[in-house]
């Protein structure tokens, strides 16, 4: 089992910080999915979550990494949904 802190995204920029998490949005290609990086500060089984978020549906894509998110982190993914800008969830 390996225990690492997350890498950020080489292209992109913070949308919001916590004590333990930094979430970037990630350049798109201007469709109407938000392209979101979620890394981890402190060590952890699980420590980069690659996300997307539609904002013409108001919610993330069903992929396995957002599904580990919302199983291992419920609180994160809801600070996560909270972070993001009013334009993407108005």
């Amino acid at each position: 089992m390996y225990i690492v802190k997350g890498n950020p995204p080489n292209v992109g920029y913070v949308l919001a910080e916590n004590s333990e998490w930094v979430l970037y949005e990630v350049v798109s290609k201007g469709d109407d999915w938000l392209n979101l990086k979620l890394v981890s500060k402190q060590p952890r089984q699980k420590a980069n979550f690659w996300l997307a978020w539609s904002s013409k549906e108001k919610r993330f894509a069903r992929t396995a990494t957002a599904r580990l998110l919302v199983e291992h982190y419920p609180e994160v993914e809801k600070w996560v949904q909270d972070a993001l800008p009013a334009r993407d969830l108005a």
